[in-house]
This record gives structure tokens, sequence and C-alpha cells, in this order.
């Protein structure tokens, strides 16, 4: 699907037969209208904002490029996302480290029972 880039236009000159104090008089000749000038406000800045988005996502890779790219799968980078980068596990760099200092620590609070044992009547 194309998208089709809007460009920004210059407002439009008012007609020559239209006064200055007749153009700010809206026309009273016709349907009424339904949209207030807050709703338009807001749905032109909606429209810039979207325009801009649509501009930068051009430049932002999507989930599958970048799954490519790290060698991981789209369901992981979704993890990442959903967790917020927190893992109950250390990184891979660190796991050897991590495994060490935590059987250092089993092995301290295991003695540490033993003696506690011994000296219970």
């Amino acid at each position: 699907m194309k998208h089709i880039e809007s460009k920004k236009e210059e407002p439009r000159r008012p007609p020559a037969c239209v006064s200055l104090v007749t153009q700010r008089l809206k026309s009273t000749v016709g349907r009424p209208r339904r949209v207030t000038d807050a709703q338009i406000r807001t749905i032109l800045d909606w429209h810039e904002t979207l325009l801009a988005y649509q501009a930068k996502r051009k430049n932002i890779k999507t989930i599958r490029q970048l799954a490519a790219q790290l060698g991981l799968s789209t369901a992981t980078i979704s993890d990442v996302i959903r967790f917020r980068g927190e893992f109950k596990q250390p990184p891979p760099d660190e796991r050897a480290r991590n495994i060490e200092i935590r059987r250092i620590v089993l092995v301290a609070n295991a003695g540490q029972s033993r003696l506690n044992e011994k000296e219970a009547p």
C-alpha cells in the first residue's frame, strides 16, 4: 500500500470579491457544520504527528529485521520488550562468574548450617 505524502499547501488566497469583513463571516447556506474549530485543530495536529511518524518510520527497523540482525527470534525480541529487559537469569557473558559466586555462597551457607547443627543440644 503506497502512502501519499501530503504537501503543506499555503493558505488559499481569498477571492477578489470577498472583503476582509465578510471573509471572517462563515456561510449560513447549506447544512450546519458538525465539526467544531477545536476538533479541527485536534485533527490537523494529529495528522501532522502522523506524517512526522511516517517519515521517521522509514528509518526504523521492523522486529523481523532487528531479530535477523541480532540472530534472535521475533518471540525473543517481543519477550525483551514485554519484560522490559528484566530476566531472572544473568546474561550469557556473566553466567559462568554468577554460577561460581552462587556455588561459593551455597557452600558457605551449608558449612554454617552444619556448625549450627553441632552446637545445638
